[in-house]
């Protein structure tokens, strides 16, 4: 029998991070669509070892005392990039093209929303300005995250400096990933 949580999670309950799934260790998760096109855990239940992995790094589950994702910022800052024509060809003043730009110049890698061949709007990894470039401006829909905590991990257990600009819900999955608090 059984007795997981994620088995009667109802789709508001869910952030659609994929946490869940990109923490399983036997790949028993798979986000699929629900009818609004939002990405959703599909468990299932004859891969599913009971670890209970997914559980505790859901960043939603009531159950679960997860203070990785329900912090609050100790100082909140707004900033919008000086350069005019660097603030025309981005949104939101333009700041996350500074903050990347500076990142890769001192040998770090940007995480970002990009749309893939098919106009997907997906996650991705970026080490040059070129690529830079393609993450700015917003999409205003769910990105894709698939594979992305996992390499994010990867590159921060083998030393590189990581900047990930994500949803609130994405973060929050992302350091809950990670277990534990990133600076931020």
């Amino acid at each position: 029998m059984r007795t997981h949580v994620f088995y009667n999670l109802p789709e508001s309950a869910c952030y659609g991070c994929q946490a869940c799934a990109q923490i399983c260790p036997v790949g028993a998760i798979e986000m699929l669509n629900n009818r609004e096109g939002f990405l959703y855990p599909k468990i299932n239940s004859t891969k599913c070892i009971e670890c209970n992995l997914c559980e505790k790094t859901c960043p939603t589950q009531e159950n679960v005392v997860n203070p990785l994702f329900h912090t609050l910022p100790k100082d909140v800052q707004a900033a919008w990039n000086i350069n005019f024509e660097d603030r025309l060809t981005s949104t939101s003043g333009g700041i996350f093209y500074v903050l990347g730009r500076k990142w890769i110049e001192n040998g770090g890698i940007v995480y970002g929303v990009d749309f893939d061949d098919h106009l997907n709007v997906v996650h991705t990894r970026v080490n040059n300005i070129a690529g830079l470039q393609r993450l700015r401006g917003s999409k205003y829909v769910q990105s894709d995250i698939t594979g992305i905590l996992q390499q994010v991990k990867d590159d921060l257990k083998n030393g590189l400096k990581v900047l990930f600009s994500g949803t609130p819900c994405q973060v929050g999955g992302l350091r809950t990933f990670l277990k534990k608090i990133m600076r931020i």
